[in-house]
């Protein structure tokens, strides 16, 4: 089967706004 993980990661920018990416991790 094929696992479809969502991760966020924290991220600010340069005005110091936090903002959240994700990132979509594909596990074979």
């Amino acid at each position: 089967g094929r696992y479809i993980a969502l991760v966020e990661v924290p991220f600010t920018d340069e005005k110091g706004t936090n903002r959240g990416r994700y990132r979509v991790h594909i596990i074979h």
